[in-house]
């Protein structure tokens, strides 16, 4: 994701947007939304912008950022509103292992010398809205009725996909773990 933003920010003539991968919602009982499909895409954005929230407030993006939530996840609000993520690795569940290992990824491309300057230019980016001349990322955004049964939705989007084996799995993490050095 951090390459992609990257590229768009550095080509100008790509557009007056980055669109990331659409995100589908259900409002709830509490005026707030279920996440159905594209929790770990809103995960890692909200990790960039904790990481970029000095620059953030630097630059006068004052703007209160989105919460998460995870209802089957326990303590995992409490471990992002703390900010626990940014101390190190936390192993004592695995939510909490792969919210640090992202949360270091992103640190380590940052510090990356060839992504110099990235967090001043990517702040805009982000935090813009969609007005005319502003450069920025969105979301295609789909509401489902509030009736609808989030299981089917979810089987639906994900019907088709192809499961990695064991091995793809363990060759996945191997390759993971070397692009983070």
């Amino acid at each position: 994701m951090l390459d992609d933003l990257w590229a768009f920010c550095k080509d100008r003539e790509s557009g007056e947007f980055y669109c990331l991968q659409p995100i589908v919602l259900k409002k709830n009982d509490n005026n707030s939304f279920d996440v159905l499909d594209g929790q770990q895409r809103l995960t890692t954005l909200y990790l960039l912008l904790i990481y970029l929230e000095d620059n953030r407030k630097e630059d006068n993006y004052n703007q209160t950022l989105f919460t998460l939530n995870y209802e089957t996840r326990e303590k995992c609000e409490q471990f992002l509103t703390e900010r626990k993520f940014a101390e190190g690795i936390d192993d004592s569940n695995i939510d909490f292992y792969h919210i640090c290992k992202a949360y270091q990824a992103i640190d380590n491309w940052f510090k990356d010398e060839k992504h110099r300057g990235a967090k001043a230019k990517l702040v805009p980016i982000l935090m813009d809205d969609n007005t005319q001349g502003n450069r920025n990322v969105r979301f295609i955004r789909y509401e489902v009725p509030k009736e609808t049964n989030p299981i089917d939705v979810f089987i639906r989007l994900n019907v088709g996909k192809i499961p990695l084996t064991d091995a793809e799995l363990i060759k996945a993490l191997c390759c993971k773990v070397t692009i983070q050095r």
